[in-house]
């Protein structure tokens, strides 16, 4: 049994009964980046790709690290309660020369606690270089489970870099375990360069159209909480504290110091709850030399409208803006946008789902179109073309709120 495993290969083909099992060999319980606690006799979920599943907004499980491009790091343990906290998952960096068949299990998940309240260890690393992928089974990356009031740990990353094509519609899993509260889902990258011309062509960014960056691969960013979370998404908890931690964003080409994450394609789905790291507020030690922004930029976004996306300070989420044609969009989740942040969509925007935050700033939109049973825009900071809408609209009997103006419909 290994717990870091370093594969350089030509081809790969796991079969359909073929296991390659390395749950649960990561680091011991309470141990780790991201290791549980516990507390009042409770083991806290251990984090990793997002944060351990706790009981309290300020008793916090453990916390996320890692890369969403590059994971190269073992799962943390769960907190031990008054039993014996979960194992975190270990760590796969796998390259291959050409192609890549699964249609087998790749398991480098967390254990689950064990008696006593324990929480789960958190779900491990998972990296694939290749030419070709492809197959029908399952990698996944899992947090372990919480026994009796023990939290769940959260899912671990995963990324697969393919050179060429990206052909699997089997499972990459990255959720986190159930417990008391379960842990976050971790994440899974996806790269790709065969999709075709429009995605080797240039892409202005956020800068303008005078500084051009030429692309050659398909980005897609997955977050599936599988609704292990759905119970904190009801109207008792709107603002959920449980996170995915979407972190490890390249430094700015122009030479300035800042943090950027650029995706052709997001999926956000089944009760995800989102954060982009932010050096400042996430506790980095050599915060003080990067810039005061992180700019998020998704070409596509897709959703189920069950998710949520919180944007903080010193923070700016496009959605859609720079790309869409038809310079239109509906709403993929919820939004929570606090003051000091940034959200910019296209200029009709259909909100299919909650946007909520305090003092925020929405920019770039004209018409706001409600179409869920409440929608709630608290634009009571500045705003950019949110004074000159043309309509905001709403499907009786629902509401729409926008109490900058006063408007009620």
């Amino acid at each position: 049994m290994m717990n870091r495993g370093s594969i350089l290969s030509q081809h790969v083909d796991i079969e359909s009964q073929g296991n390659l099992l390395m749950d649960g060999t990561g680091n011991a319980p309470e141990q780790g980046l991201g290791g549980g606690r516990t507390v009042n006799g409770v083991g806290l979920g251990a984090g990793h790709g997002g944060y351990g599943g706790s009981l309290k907004v300020d008793v916090k499980g453990g916390d996320s690290y890692g890369s969403l491009y590059s994971p190269t790091h073992l799962g943390s343990g769960g907190g031990n309660g008054n039993g014996n906290g979960g194992y975190g998952g270990g760590v796969l960096r796998w390259i291959n020369a050409e192609s890549f068949y699964v249609d087998g299990l790749i398991d480098v998940s967390g254990s689950s606690g064990n008696g006593g309240h324990a929480g789960g260890g958190s779900g491990g690393s998972v990296m694939i270089r290749t030419l070709n992928f492809s197959g029908h089974g399952e990698v996944r990356v899992n947090g372990g489970n919480g026994a009796g009031n023990g939290h769940g740990g959260a899912g671990g990353r995963i990324a697969v870099r393919a050179a060429w094509k990206y052909d699997f519609p089997g499972y990459l899993r990255s959720v986190g375990g159930d417990g008391n509260v379960p842990g976050a889902a971790g994440t899974v990258y996806v790269e790709e360069t065969a999709r075709g011309p429009q995605y080797a062509k240039i892409k202005y960014t956020h800068l303008g159209a005078s500084v051009p960056h030429v692309y050659a691969a398909h980005t897609l960013l997955k977050v599936d909480g599988e609704d292990i979370h759905a119970a904190i998404h009801s109207d008792r908890y709107l603002v959920p504290w449980i996170y995915t931690i979407v972190q490890g964003g390249s430094m700015e080409e122009d030479g300035k110091p800042g943090l950027e994450y650029e995706f052709d394609e997001a999926r956000i789905t089944r009760h995800a709850n989102i954060r982009f790291f932010h050096p400042t507020r996430d506790g980095e030690p050599n915060a003080e030399v990067l810039s005061n922004t992180t700019v998020v930029i998704v070409h596509k976004f897709l959703g189920d409208q069950t998710g949520k996306i919180h944007i903080r300070r010193e923070q700016q989420l496009f959605v859609e803006y720079l790309q869409n044609p038809s310079n239109e969009t509906n709403a993929p989740c919820s939004f929570r946008v606090d003051v000091g942040a940034e959200l910019l969509m296209p200029s009709r925007s259909r909100l299919l789902a909650l946007v909520h935050g305090s003092k925020e700033c929405w920019s770039g939109g004209r018409s706001l179109d409600c179409t869920r049973r409440r929608c709630c825009v608290l634009s009571t900071a500045q705003t950019a073309l949110i004074e000159k809408w043309d309509e905001a609209s709403c499907h009786k009997p629902w509401r729409v709120w926008i109490l900058k103006h006063h408007h009620y419909a």
